[in-house]
């Protein structure tokens, strides 16, 4: 037996009672999926399970290699770190699918003795999409957070992450109307494939007020849907490819230490920043931005101590706050720039 096929069975093992929590949770969760009035199966509530396992098990399973007393002994196995990272990549992959399997053969059973007009085969095939959209998930929040050198580095990225197509797209609404989500990220993705298989499954008029209709317009048309299907398969299966090459380049001396990857901190804070600009509504609001952006830096930096880089970023932040502040006429509260 290979070293890399033993070390899966003995991360397996150890992460067996994580697999039994987990599942336990799932059919907890589950059966109330299994409740329905008036012929309803509430099947979109997979979408939830799918985004939290998606966000929790990254962080479990690649937690241990923040910590530099862990990672010397780890890294002094005779096995590549990528192909370690591989074992923890599929591990976590496994408990996704079987802990989903779990609750979705709970609702099979229920479905099977309360509502035989629910097909089981289409339970099937709904399950098996949204696991495949679930693991490319999984993959590309794996890769966001092996991309920190800390478990709160990387929390923090995933989060970033999980807003970023949101907050660009307001960013675009608000300065460009009409702009067309030719992209929204992974989860929204999972949430608008949810809903139409449930159309065309269950039935159009029960899922006409699902959340994601409510929250995530995405156009008209299947054309939007094919392109950010197809974007969303390409990003999130080269992120994942891209985590097992970054990964082993993965130094100890590095562990605990600023994060300064150029998909993290890096990025993120100017970016971010960027995209909720809006016009402030007084020096109150105005101050709060500048301290919410130095704040940022001063976590990214693990202290006070900043760069002359950061603090170019923070001086452009202001003087766009302070331009969009004296050209909007609407802000007579901004008068004391004038």
């Amino acid at each position: 037996m290979s070293i890399e096929m033993r070390y899966f069975k003995y991360h397996f093992w150890e992460t067996r009672i994580r697999l039994v929590i987990l599942c336990v949770l799932s059919v907890l969760y589950f059966s109330n999926m299994a409740d329905y009035s008036d012929g309803i199966l509430a099947v979109d509530y997979m979408v939830y399970a799918g985004f939290v396992l998606a966000v929790f098990v990254p962080i479990r399973e690649f937690q241990m290699f923040n910590t530099r007393r862990n990672l010397d002994t780890w890294f002094s196995m005779p096995i590549d770190r990528w192909k370690m990272a591989l074992v923890h990549l599929l591990n976590g992959a496994l408990h996704i699918a079987l802990t989903l399997l779990t609750g979705m053969l709970f609702v099979a059973l229920h479905v099977s003795t309360s509502a035989a007009y629910y097909n089981l085969f289409q339970l099937v095939a709904y399950y098996l999409i949204m696991l495949a959209l679930t693991l490319l998930a999984y993959g590309f929040f794996c890769f966001v957070f092996t991309q920190a050198n800390s478990t709160t580095d990387g929390t923090l990225f995933i989060i970033n992450y999980l807003f970023l197509p949101t907050v660009f797209y307001v960013f675009m609404d608000q300065y460009f109307e009409n702009t067309p989500r030719v992209f929204y990220g992974i989860v929204t993705l999972m949430g608008t494939t949810s809903r139409g298989l449930q159309s065309v499954f269950w039935g159009d008029g029960r899922f006409s007020n699902s959340f994601w209709t409510a929250e995530f317009g995405t156009g008209s048309g299947s054309e939007l849907f094919i392109v950010n299907l197809v974007l969303n398969v390409l990003i999130c299966g080269a992120a994942t490819v891209f985590m097992l090459r970054l990964f082993n380049r993965k130094h100890t001396e590095k562990v605990e230490d600023v994060s300064d990857s150029w998909f993290g901190f890096r990025t993120l804070i100017p970016v971010m920043a960027v995209l909720t600009i809006t016009s402030p509504s007084g020096l109150a609001a105005y101050t709060f931005r500048i301290v919410f952006i130095y704040v940022a830096y001063v976590i990214y930096r693990k202290g006070v101590h900043l760069k002359r880089s950061d603090y170019c970023v923070i001086a452009v932040y202001a003087a766009l706050l302070l331009m969009m502040a004296c050209v909007s006429p609407a802000d007579s509260s901004f008068s004391w720039l004038l």
